[in-house]
Protein backbone atom coordinates (compact mmCIF):
# COMPACT_ATOMS: atom_id res chain seq x y z
CA UNK A 1 0.00 0.00 0.00
CA UNK A 2 1.28 3.62 -1.05
CA UNK A 3 1.92 6.43 1.64
CA UNK A 4 -0.56 8.97 0.41
CA UNK A 5 0.59 12.26 -0.51
CA UNK A 6 -0.49 14.59 1.80
CA UNK A 7 1.24 12.76 4.53
CA UNK A 8 4.73 14.21 4.82
CA UNK A 9 7.41 12.21 4.81
CA UNK A 10 10.85 12.13 6.92
CA UNK A 11 13.35 14.51 5.05
CA UNK A 12 17.28 13.76 6.37
CA UNK A 13 19.27 16.93 6.90
CA UNK A 14 22.90 17.12 5.17
CA UNK A 15 25.47 15.82 7.19
CA UNK A 16 22.82 13.95 9.78
CA UNK A 17 20.88 10.88 9.76
CA UNK A 18 17.90 12.27 11.88
CA UNK A 19 14.90 13.34 10.41
CA UNK A 20 13.26 17.01 10.38
CA UNK A 21 10.63 17.58 13.09
CA UNK A 22 7.30 16.90 11.80
CA UNK A 23 6.07 20.10 13.21
CA UNK A 24 9.24 22.14 10.49
CA UNK A 25 7.44 19.66 7.69
CA UNK A 26 4.02 21.40 8.40
CA UNK A 27 5.32 24.39 8.60
CA UNK A 28 6.95 24.38 5.11
CA UNK A 29 3.60 22.73 3.71
CA UNK A 30 1.67 25.16 5.62
CA UNK A 31 3.41 28.23 3.79
CA UNK A 32 3.69 26.38 0.53
CA UNK A 33 -0.82 25.99 0.84
CA UNK A 34 -0.97 29.41 1.52
CA UNK A 35 1.07 30.85 -0.86
CA UNK A 36 -0.64 28.85 -3.84
CA UNK A 37 -3.92 28.77 -2.41
CA UNK A 38 -3.80 32.66 -2.38
CA UNK A 39 -2.41 32.48 -6.36
CA UNK A 40 -5.21 29.72 -6.58
CA UNK A 41 -7.88 32.42 -5.53
CA UNK A 42 -6.35 35.08 -8.07
CA UNK A 43 -6.47 32.79 -11.14
CA UNK A 44 -9.97 31.81 -10.05
CA UNK A 45 -11.17 35.51 -9.75
CA UNK A 46 -9.91 36.24 -13.40
CA UNK A 47 -10.85 32.82 -14.51
CA UNK A 48 -14.72 34.09 -13.37
CA UNK A 49 -14.04 37.99 -14.36
CA UNK A 50 -12.70 37.58 -17.94
CA UNK A 51 -16.34 34.65 -18.53
CA UNK A 52 -18.48 37.68 -17.51
CA UNK A 53 -16.17 40.62 -19.66
CA UNK A 54 -16.77 37.42 -22.64
CA UNK A 55 -20.86 36.67 -21.58
CA UNK A 56 -20.82 41.14 -21.78
CA UNK A 57 -19.14 40.87 -24.99
CA UNK A 58 -21.39 38.43 -26.62
CA UNK A 59 -24.44 39.76 -25.77
CA UNK A 60 -23.25 43.72 -26.86
CA UNK A 61 -22.47 41.75 -30.40
CA UNK A 62 -25.77 40.61 -30.63
CA UNK A 63 -26.92 43.54 -30.17
CA UNK A 64 -24.96 44.80 -33.36
CA UNK A 65 -21.80 46.24 -31.33
CA UNK A 66 -18.36 45.62 -32.76
CA UNK A 67 -15.55 47.39 -34.54
CA UNK A 68 -13.70 48.22 -31.78
CA UNK A 69 -10.38 46.28 -33.23
CA UNK A 70 -10.68 48.46 -36.52
CA UNK A 71 -8.41 52.05 -35.64
CA UNK A 72 -10.27 53.77 -38.55
CA UNK A 73 -13.89 53.39 -37.60
CA UNK A 74 -13.50 53.28 -33.87
CA UNK A 75 -10.41 56.10 -32.69
CA UNK A 76 -8.44 55.42 -29.26
CA UNK A 77 -9.90 59.02 -27.78
CA UNK A 78 -13.34 57.46 -29.06
CA UNK A 79 -12.80 54.15 -26.48
CA UNK A 80 -11.86 56.30 -23.82
CA UNK A 81 -14.55 58.53 -24.04
CA UNK A 82 -16.78 55.45 -23.16
CA UNK A 83 -14.45 53.99 -20.96
CA UNK A 84 -14.88 57.29 -18.65
CA UNK A 85 -18.22 57.11 -19.15
CA UNK A 86 -19.09 53.69 -17.84
CA UNK A 87 -16.54 54.08 -15.34
CA UNK A 88 -19.45 57.05 -13.76
CA UNK A 89 -22.29 54.16 -14.69
CA UNK A 90 -20.54 52.11 -12.40
CA UNK A 91 -20.08 48.89 -13.85
CA UNK A 92 -16.73 47.14 -13.68
CA UNK A 93 -17.19 44.54 -16.69
CA UNK A 94 -17.97 47.59 -18.59
CA UNK A 95 -14.80 49.21 -18.03
CA UNK A 96 -12.24 45.90 -18.01
CA UNK A 97 -13.95 45.62 -21.78
CA UNK A 98 -12.88 49.01 -22.59
CA UNK A 99 -9.65 48.54 -21.12
CA UNK A 100 -8.93 45.25 -22.80
CA UNK A 101 -9.92 46.89 -25.91
CA UNK A 102 -7.61 49.40 -25.74
CA UNK A 103 -4.87 47.19 -24.27
CA UNK A 104 -5.33 44.91 -27.20
CA UNK A 105 -4.86 47.89 -30.07
CA UNK A 106 -1.84 48.69 -28.23
CA UNK A 107 -3.04 52.13 -27.20
CA UNK A 108 -3.04 53.80 -23.89
CA UNK A 109 -6.29 55.70 -22.09
CA UNK A 110 -6.22 59.15 -23.80
CA UNK A 111 -6.43 62.17 -21.85
CA UNK A 112 -9.41 63.53 -20.92
CA UNK A 113 -10.62 66.74 -22.86
CA UNK A 114 -11.91 68.70 -20.41
CA UNK A 115 -9.96 69.44 -17.06
CA UNK A 116 -11.28 67.44 -14.13
CA UNK A 117 -12.27 69.84 -11.33
CA UNK A 118 -10.76 69.50 -8.07
CA UNK A 119 -12.49 68.83 -5.15
CA UNK A 120 -13.41 71.74 -2.67
CA UNK A 121 -11.02 72.09 0.20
Amino acid sequence: MRTPKFLPKPVRKQGGARPTKLSDQMANQTAEFAASSAAHFDNQSVAAFSYAMRVKLAVKRLDGRGGWQDKEQCSGEYLSRLLREHVEKGDPIDVANFCMMLHQRGERISPSPEPIAEASR
